[in-house]
């Protein structure tokens, strides 16, 4: 014979069960809690790899507990400026500005404000202020080399591309970036040399794809305006003894 459990033990264990489900659906069951630091972290691996609205999330949590963290005003400036919400990534800027006067490292963002503003002087100018506290990021001198470019000065863009590629060996942008200075200066060939290592180096088709693009272009370009020849220097004269 079935046991049948008494109707007022079934009650209070089918109550149990219900109390357990909503508790958990209504975010009661919550991951441990993080400290700002675990808060930051995470905030940047998430900047880092394009998660602006996770990012924004945990800022605002640290932001809530320390309202005048000028490291979280920076990263908040920075998700602001990928989210194209200028107007917030400039307020961030000027009270950094106003919290901490002194700080250089606030130049960097500054200036990719300007560059996204089309404002490309005055970009070059921010950005030179924050490569005297950060020489060795080759993200910056790869945003300079950028402006340099858009200047239509591709001999400075040069160097600083290969700045970036001595100091990022491994990141294909600034060799594509080499590409595009050699292209600018209508060195045909090294471009295409360049861009054949950039190409060498992917594995994501898009990015074949637009190497790829630019490779053939850069052919169509060679063929109707050759590269310029190269310098030589003329003999010197003979000496009379």
């Amino acid at each position: 014979m079935q046991a049948v459990l008494p109707r007022h033990i079934f009650s209070s264990l089918l109550l149990s069960i219900l109390v357990s489900s909503l508790l958990w659906f209504s975010g009661c069951h919550r991951t441990p809690h993080l400290t700002r630091q675990q808060l930051m972290d995470r905030a940047e691996a998430h900047l880092k790899t394009g998660h602006f609205q996770q990012a924004l999330s945990e800022l605002s949590q640290v932001l809530a507990q320390d309202p005048n963290n000028i490291q979280v005003h920076m990263d908040l400036g920075w998700v602001y400026l990928y989210t194209d919400r200028l107007d917030k990534a400039t307020a961030e800027v000027q009270l950094i500005q106003k919290l901490d006067p002194k700080n250089q490292k606030v130049y960097y963002l500054k200036g990719a404000i300007y560059e996204k503003l089309g404002q490309y002087v005055d970009a070059l100018e921010s950005y030179n202020d924050a490569l005297k506290v950060d020489v060795d990021n080759p993200a910056l001198h790869g945003d300079i080399a950028s402006v340099f470019l858009k200047l239509n000065n591709p001999d400075a863009a040069l160097q600083e591309y290969k700045v970036a590629s001595k100091l990022a060996p491994q990141n294909n942008n600034y060799i594509f970036g080499e590409c595009m200075a050699y292209r600018q200066l209508k060195l045909y060939e090294e471009s295409i040399k360049t861009c054949k290592i950039a190409l060498a180096r992917t594995q994501d088709q898009n990015e074949q794809d637009r190497i790829q693009n630019v490779i053939q272009t850069t052919k169509l370009l060679e063929s109707i305006e050759p590269s310029p020849a190269p310098v030589t220097t003329p003999p010197a004269p003979p000496t009379l003894n």
